[in-house]
């Protein structure tokens, strides 16, 4: 399987074959195109904080990761497209997006990565 991310700002449209799925709290009414909202993927509310990262890995736990995943199949087996989590943050080398990506890869073997750093789309 595949899984892609990104950020809500980004430039046009996503892929094609792919579909957004929400790794927020809430989806920007500007961007409510680009997502389907899953909310057992939301950021951690201390994402401030000096241990945001270890808390988020915490907080996705092996059983949870293991939800996460089956959501993540049911959309790809369901609409034919590859999932890309999307959230607020640009930067994805400092996003909870990123952290869930190393996971799934580590526990599920998934491919993929961030959009416009693997050469595909945006």
């Amino acid at each position: 399987m595949k899984v892609w991310t990104s950020y809500y700002g980004s430039k046009g449209p996503l892929p094609p074959g792919t579909i957004g799925v929400a790794v927020s709290r809430s989806v920007p009414e500007w961007a409510e195109w680009k997502a389907q909202e899953i909310v057992t993927l939301a950021a951690p509310k201390d994402l401030g904080s000096l241990y945001w990262a270890e808390n988020y890995r915490r907080q996705m736990s092996r059983d949870r990761l293991g939800e996460v995943y089956a959501q993540l199949l049911e959309i790809e087996k369901r609409t034919g497209r590859e999932p890309v989590l999307l959230c607020y943050e640009k930067d994805a080398n400092n996003c909870h997006r990123t952290i869930l990506w190393n996971m799934l890869r580590d526990e599920f073997g998934v491919e993929g990565g961030e959009l416009g750093q693997v050469g595909l789309g945006l």
